[in-house]
């Protein structure tokens, strides 16, 4: 049996907790003895065929005007991820981390014998004016359209909290097939914390993450011992230049980037808090990584049931 994952990118090419979480369940499956394959946008042709079992099909981005307008949507890749799945026949299409490049997987599935499957990764996969920050009006209003046809379409839906079915059920009318927590290997070894209060803040600079909330935090405490550590990938862009300048000016504060699980993990077994800012989430990978380190999370507004 073949099982294609159709997502925007790959977990070791550009890391974030639903890649991870994806990755773990593929690998899970491979030792099951299925066929696994790994659609993604690729950023250049050096990627490798197949990577621990795993069959990569980067779908290589283009730069037409009509990418300025929808960006990583169905509308500049579709064809091109149909033409990769007629090539390998899939019974199964997974997609998680809602992006229209999911109609592609439905539009295939309705004329060929393939079942699809949507993992809901966030509140703002199931909230109908949820909006992708960022992005220009035309691409929301495109994304949700998109999303009305594929939630009415796809054959499976899973969800990661409880709270999302319901929101499933108010908004599109649907009932999650199956509700799966996130999931994680068990640390190895003993945890030894720091003698110094250290407090991390763990995601991608992006605006509804809110990091400003966390360097405000940081700020407030210049008067403790407490060391205020933010990891996470950069965008690069004017927005987070203003961030990292601002977090150069407070003496107990520090930002490290994006680093690898491995090396997140190790913080977080000797820090002492985690702080969630974020607007909304699904199940965040973090909070699971911290509490099997015994890391207390403190969360202004996610509450992951």
């Amino acid at each position: 049996m073949k099982i294609v994952f159709l997502l925007h990118s790959y977990y070791k090419y550009s890391f974030g907790g639903a890649e991870y979480q994806v990755y773990l369940i593929a690998q899970y499956l491979l030792r099951k003895g299925y066929e696994i394959h790994y659609v993604f946008l690729g950023e250049n042709r050096s990627y490798p065929k197949i990577d621990n079992g795993i069959k990569l099909h980067p779908v290589y981005k283009k730069r037409p005007l009509i990418y300025k307008l929808f960006g990583k949507s169905y509308l500049v890749f579709g064809n091109e991820i149909n033409s990769i799945l007629k090539n390998i026949d899939p019974d199964f299409i997974y997609h998680r981390n809602f992006s229209s490049i999911f109609l592609s997987a439905i539009k295939y599935s309705g004329r060929i014998k393939c079942k699809t499957i949507l993992h809901i990764a966030h509140k703002c996969d199931v909230n109908k004016n949820c909006v992708n920050f960022g992005s220009n009006i035309i691409r929301n209003i495109y994304n949700r359209i998109v999303k009305n046809k594929c939630l009415k379409k796809v054959d499976y839906i899973i969800a990661q909290a409880k709270y999302q079915d319901e929101l499933l059920r108010y908004n599109y009318n649907r009932k999650a097939d199956l509700i799966m927590k996130n999931m994680h290997p068990y640390p190895n070894g003993k945890l030894v914390k720091s003698e110094q209060l250290k407090v991390l803040w763990i995601s991608n600079l992006k605006e509804w993450k809110q990091p400003e909330k966390f360097i405000q935090l940081a700020k407030e405490s210049e008067y403790t011992n407490a060391e205020f550590i933010m990891i996470g990938r950069d965008p690069k862009n004017e927005w987070s230049e203003g961030f990292k300048k601002r977090i150069s000016e407070i003496k107990n504060l520090s930002y490290l980037g994006e680093l690898p699980i491995k090396r997140m993990n190790e913080f977080l077994a000797e820090s002492h808090i985690l702080v969630n800012t974020s607007l909304y989430e699904g199940f965040p990978n973090t909070f699971i990584q911290a509490w099997m380190r015994k890391v207390p999370v403190v969360s202004l507004n996610v509450d992951p049931d």
